[in-house]
Protein backbone atom coordinates (compact mmCIF):
# COMPACT_ATOMS: atom_id res chain seq x y z
CA UNK A 1 0.00 0.00 0.00
CA UNK A 2 1.35 3.42 -0.96
CA UNK A 3 1.92 5.91 1.86
CA UNK A 4 0.25 9.26 1.80
CA UNK A 5 2.60 12.21 1.80
CA UNK A 6 1.75 15.84 2.26
CA UNK A 7 3.00 18.19 -0.40
CA UNK A 8 4.91 21.02 1.20
CA UNK A 9 4.42 24.61 0.21
CA UNK A 10 7.33 25.57 -2.04
CA UNK A 11 6.42 29.19 -2.70
CA UNK A 12 7.81 30.40 0.60
CA UNK A 13 9.81 33.62 0.54
CA UNK A 14 13.23 33.68 2.12
CA UNK A 15 11.86 35.59 5.11
CA UNK A 16 9.10 33.02 5.70
CA UNK A 17 11.66 30.21 5.50
CA UNK A 18 13.92 31.99 8.01
CA UNK A 19 11.04 32.53 10.42
CA UNK A 20 10.13 28.86 10.14
CA UNK A 21 13.75 27.93 10.87
CA UNK A 22 13.79 30.11 14.00
CA UNK A 23 10.60 28.41 15.23
CA UNK A 24 12.28 25.05 14.59
CA UNK A 25 15.28 26.19 16.66
CA UNK A 26 13.02 27.29 19.52
CA UNK A 27 11.17 23.96 19.38
CA UNK A 28 14.54 22.18 19.67
CA UNK A 29 15.09 24.25 22.83
CA UNK A 30 18.30 25.87 21.62
CA UNK A 31 19.90 28.48 23.87
CA UNK A 32 18.70 32.07 23.56
CA UNK A 33 22.24 33.11 22.64
CA UNK A 34 22.29 30.64 19.75
CA UNK A 35 18.95 31.88 18.44
CA UNK A 36 20.15 35.47 18.80
CA UNK A 37 23.25 34.59 16.75
CA UNK A 38 21.03 33.08 14.03
CA UNK A 39 18.88 36.23 13.97
CA UNK A 40 21.96 38.45 13.63
CA UNK A 41 23.25 36.26 10.82
CA UNK A 42 19.89 36.54 9.06
CA UNK A 43 20.02 40.33 9.33
CA UNK A 44 23.39 40.26 7.58
CA UNK A 45 22.06 37.94 4.88
CA UNK A 46 18.98 40.16 4.39
CA UNK A 47 21.29 42.95 3.21
CA UNK A 48 22.09 40.87 0.13
CA UNK A 49 19.08 38.59 -0.31
CA UNK A 50 15.89 40.60 0.00
CA UNK A 51 13.77 38.58 2.45
CA UNK A 52 10.28 39.03 1.04
CA UNK A 53 10.83 39.16 -2.71
CA UNK A 54 8.86 37.23 -5.28
CA UNK A 55 11.45 34.56 -6.20
CA UNK A 56 10.63 31.81 -3.72
CA UNK A 57 13.11 29.62 -1.88
CA UNK A 58 12.51 26.96 -4.50
CA UNK A 59 14.46 29.06 -7.02
CA UNK A 60 17.64 29.12 -4.90
CA UNK A 61 20.65 27.33 -6.39
CA UNK A 62 24.46 27.45 -6.42
CA UNK A 63 24.31 30.72 -8.33
CA UNK A 64 22.45 32.25 -5.38
CA UNK A 65 25.35 31.36 -3.08
CA UNK A 66 27.98 32.56 -5.56
CA UNK A 67 26.21 35.90 -6.11
CA UNK A 68 25.81 36.31 -2.36
CA UNK A 69 29.55 35.90 -1.81
CA UNK A 70 30.49 38.17 -4.73
CA UNK A 71 28.05 40.88 -3.61
CA UNK A 72 29.51 40.82 -0.11
CA UNK A 73 33.06 41.07 -1.45
CA UNK A 74 32.15 44.08 -3.58
CA UNK A 75 29.98 45.84 -1.00
CA UNK A 76 31.52 45.16 2.40
CA UNK A 77 35.01 46.11 3.45
CA UNK A 78 35.50 43.09 5.70
CA UNK A 79 37.91 40.20 5.96
CA UNK A 80 37.41 36.95 4.09
CA UNK A 81 36.68 35.16 7.36
CA UNK A 82 33.65 37.41 7.94
CA UNK A 83 32.38 36.69 4.44
CA UNK A 84 32.95 32.98 5.06
CA UNK A 85 30.94 33.20 8.31
CA UNK A 86 27.97 34.79 6.52
CA UNK A 87 28.24 32.24 3.69
CA UNK A 88 28.17 29.38 6.21
CA UNK A 89 25.00 30.84 7.75
CA UNK A 90 23.31 30.97 4.34
CA UNK A 91 24.52 27.43 3.60
CA UNK A 92 22.93 26.22 6.85
CA UNK A 93 19.61 27.82 5.91
CA UNK A 94 19.74 26.38 2.41
CA UNK A 95 20.39 22.88 3.80
CA UNK A 96 17.38 23.18 6.07
CA UNK A 97 15.29 24.32 3.10
CA UNK A 98 16.50 21.29 1.14
CA UNK A 99 15.74 18.99 4.07
CA UNK A 100 12.19 20.35 4.18
CA UNK A 101 11.86 19.93 0.38
CA UNK A 102 11.43 23.68 -0.20
CA UNK A 103 14.16 23.61 -2.83
CA UNK A 104 16.01 21.09 -4.98
CA UNK A 105 18.91 19.27 -3.36
CA UNK A 106 22.43 20.01 -4.55
CA UNK A 107 25.92 20.19 -3.06
CA UNK A 108 26.45 23.72 -1.82
CA UNK A 109 29.99 24.85 -2.50
CA UNK A 110 31.39 27.80 -0.63
CA UNK A 111 34.06 29.85 -2.30
CA UNK A 112 37.10 27.66 -1.68
CA UNK A 113 39.47 30.51 -2.48
CA UNK A 114 38.38 32.30 0.70
CA UNK A 115 39.48 29.34 2.80
CA UNK A 116 42.69 28.74 0.85
CA UNK A 117 43.84 32.35 0.86
CA UNK A 118 43.13 32.75 4.57
CA UNK A 119 45.03 29.54 5.38
CA UNK A 120 47.91 30.43 3.08
CA UNK A 121 48.22 33.89 4.61
CA UNK A 122 48.27 32.42 8.11
CA UNK A 123 50.91 29.85 7.13
CA UNK A 124 53.15 32.48 5.52
CA UNK A 125 52.73 34.78 8.49
CA UNK A 126 53.79 32.04 10.91
CA UNK A 127 56.69 31.07 8.62
CA UNK A 128 58.04 34.64 8.45
CA UNK A 129 57.82 35.03 12.20
CA UNK A 130 59.56 31.68 12.64
CA UNK A 131 62.42 32.66 10.33
CA UNK A 132 62.87 35.97 12.14
CA UNK A 133 62.91 34.30 15.54
CA UNK A 134 65.09 31.31 14.61
CA UNK A 135 68.10 33.56 14.15
CA UNK A 136 67.76 34.68 17.78
CA UNK A 137 66.96 31.35 19.45
CA UNK A 138 68.76 28.13 20.16
CA UNK A 139 67.36 24.97 18.59
CA UNK A 140 65.61 24.00 21.84
CA UNK A 141 64.02 27.41 22.21
CA UNK A 142 62.93 27.30 18.57
CA UNK A 143 61.33 23.85 18.97
CA UNK A 144 59.49 25.11 22.05
CA UNK A 145 58.30 28.11 20.04
CA UNK A 146 57.00 25.88 17.24
CA UNK A 147 55.25 23.55 19.69
CA UNK A 148 53.56 26.51 21.40
CA UNK A 149 52.52 27.91 18.01
CA UNK A 150 50.97 24.63 16.92
CA UNK A 151 49.21 24.27 20.26
CA UNK A 152 47.68 27.75 19.98
CA UNK A 153 46.74 27.22 16.34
Amino acid sequence: MKKLTMKKETNLTFEEGCEEYLLYCKARNLRDGTIKHYKESMKSIYRFIVPNIIPPISSFNQETMDNFILDMKETLQVKDTTIFTYARALKTLMRIFMKNAYMKKFDIALCVRIILFSSLFLFLHIFVISVKIVTCLSIYEFMEFLFLGLFLF
